[in-house]
């Protein structure tokens, strides 16, 4: 029910945790500090990462996942096989198990 990017975090009230700086419009990434509270406090129950436009922040927030006990990797995702090399990559795949 709720969708959450590596541009913002959305809350259960449908309100934002904020998202990248003004200047940096809906094309920044978001704060990595704020992603680490979320994960540390078990808010997603999936995250799917590609490392693609937002690299370093879905580096820092891998980290954070394999940290965190209660987050598994289940599975990789290959995308954008229609236009090599152009666009292809994988979405890696945690979910949150209590």
């Amino acid at each position: 029910m709720r969708w959450s990017s590596t541009r913002n975090i959305v809350l259960p009230t449908g309100a934002p945790t904020g998202g990248p700086s003004d200047k940096a419009g809906v094309v920044g990434a978001g704060n990595a500090y704020t992603f680490a509270n979320y994960i540390e406090e078990g808010y997603f129950s999936l995250v799917a990462l590609n490392f693609s436009d937002t690299t370093s922040l879905d580096q820092s927030l891998a980290a954070d996942l394999k940290r965190n006990h209660h987050y598994h990797k289940i599975e990789v995702v290959p995308y954008g096989v229609e236009i090599p090399p152009i666009g292809i990559g994988d979405y890696v795949i945690w979910r949150y198990e209590p």
